[in-house]
């Protein structure tokens, strides 16, 4: 539920499905949904099947490690970076989505989200868990029943197949789409970070490739919903983005009074999986915190856990969670920058170029890891998934990186666009420092990075009262 809570079903449908349609402009959203879905799928193999193996609260930096402890931590670094970044991007998605539903500026509404979200974070993990689980599946029945009533009134009278051809993906726009299309799926990889309280390590893969298939189908459905309700020759010229919720503007006029209610809705669901989606993404964040602390890559005091109702619970992690997220929202507001085609769109590219070099790198990672340990690995985990993930990702990221000006909304040849790849260099740079220095300084905490934790020496739940 955490995997599905993170890539936010809704936020998809109501904000990246549209954008995805008014910025590639080209009809085969869906089929491109599909096609990046495997691409996904194919990434995640050899780094779920290594991180259930190695069981760490921080899988990226475990992983990692099977290169070596500096690559480890810099992949930990990269993984903070990754995940502060896609939580603070849906502040500004939550601020433009309340200012325009209640009126007010958005720095205001994005402030009382991330107010609302340190109160939840202090919650029990019981009732987190419960909060995102009705959220989610709310934000499931509602877009299912768009899609019914989009599929059983299509505009032009009939089902067209337009959207699933190959030739509705112009070869042209093939690295735009493909972008977008991958940043979707953002959210599916953090499944092993549980790997800690998984019950057998089968669990986590199970896991990941139902997230991953029930996720692809459903947007693929969706965004062809999507383009039946107002035509296929007319989707791609629509607006998307917060102001204009294609998904839910054509409901307006169906199945009165029917189409209203869903519409409003669909609206208030939005912001509530705005909030759940920045829970999801805050867990994973503070577990790393945890992870790398707990190492001492970052400062001891922040492996701190909660105690009584918050047992067990990542306090430190938590708390350095919120701050970023405040700090990097003073910084948008201060740059006077757009909630959604800035602090947002900026922000999730950012967390999609990060998370495309740690899946590159964990499938480097796997290969290295089997090639030590084939028993009982069949030769398509061991070799044929992380190749075909290496080759995969590689592609991925610099059809990325070279429309990055299209992505980002800048004008052709600008040099803002490095700044995302340089933002990641500088966390993996960061990351390999940090690794030097404690191999000169505390060559014990050293020998001690990556390594799967001492059930006897870090287990949440009992020394949580004594304040470790």
């Amino acid at each position: 539920m955490v995997a599905v809570a993170a890539s936010s079903p809704m936020i998809v449908f109501a904000g990246g499905i549209p954008t995805l349609y008014a910025q590639t402009g080209v009809r085969g959203v869906p089929l491109a949904l599909l096609v990046t879905a495997a691409a996904v799928a194919v990434l995640l193999v050899g780094y779920v099947a290594v991180a259930r193996r190695l069981s760490h609260s921080a899988p990226f930096y475990a992983v990692w490690t099977t290169l070596g402890r500096p690559a480890g931590v810099a992949a930990g670094v990269l993984g903070l970076l990754v995940y502060a970044a896609i939580g603070a991007s849906i502040l500004g998605l939550s601020g433009a989505a309340l200012a325009a539903q209640f009126g007010g500026p958005w720095p205001v509404w994005a402030a009382v989200t991330l107010a609302l979200v340190a109160v939840l974070n202090g919650s029990p993990a019981a009732l987190n868990t419960g909060v995102i689980a009705v959220v989610q599946l709310s934000a499931i029945t509602v877009i299912a029943l768009v899609d019914v009533v989009a599929l059983l009134t299509p505009a032009d009278g009939v089902l067209s197949a337009g959207p699933w051809a190959p030739a509705s993906l112009p070869v042209a726009s093939l690295g735009l789409v493909a972008a977008f299309g991958i940043a979707s799926y953002l959210g599916l990889d953090v499944v092993p970070a549980f790997a800690e309280e998984a019950r057998t390590e089968s669990t986590l893969a199970r896991a990941t490739a139902g997230a991953v298939l029930f996720t692809g189908l459903f947007y693929a459905v969706s965004a062809y919903a999507a383009a039946v309700a107002v035509g296929p020759a007319r989707v791609a010229g629509l607006g998307g983005g917060v102001g204009q919720l294609l998904p839910f503007g054509f409901l307006q006029d169906r199945w009165w009074p029917l189409g209203a209610v869903l519409a409003g809705l669909g609206g208030v669901v939005l912001i509530a999986s705005i909030a759940a989606a920045m829970v999801a993404f805050g867990t994973v964040f503070a577990r790393y915190v945890y992870g790398l602390a707990r190492d001492e890559v970052l400062p001891r005091r922040l492996a701190r856990v909660g105690a009584g109702q918050r047992e067990g619970a990542p306090v430190g992690g938590a708390v350095l969670y919120g701050l970023v997220g405040g700090v990097l929202l003073v910084v948008f507001v201060a740059a006077g920058a757009d909630p959604v085609t800035g602090m947002f769109t900026w922000l999730s590219v950012i967390a999609a170029v990060g998370l495309l070099v740690l899946l590159i790198g964990a499938n480097v990672a796997a290969l290295a890891y089997f090639h030590r340990r084939r028993a009982g690995v069949s030769w398509r985990v061991r070799v044929g998934f992380p190749v075909l993930a290496v080759v995969v990702g590689v592609a991925a990221f610099v059809v990325t990186v070279s429309h990055l000006d299209a992505l980002l909304g800048v004008r052709s040849g600008s040099p803002l666009v490095w700044l995302v790849p340089g933002v990641c260099a500088i966390a993996v740079g960061v990351g390999v420092g940090r690794a030097l220095r404690m191999r000169r300084s505390n060559p014990v905490a050293f020998a001690r990075v990556g390594q799967r934790p001492d059930p006897f020496a870090a287990p949440d739940r009992q020394l949580s009262g004594l304040g470790v």
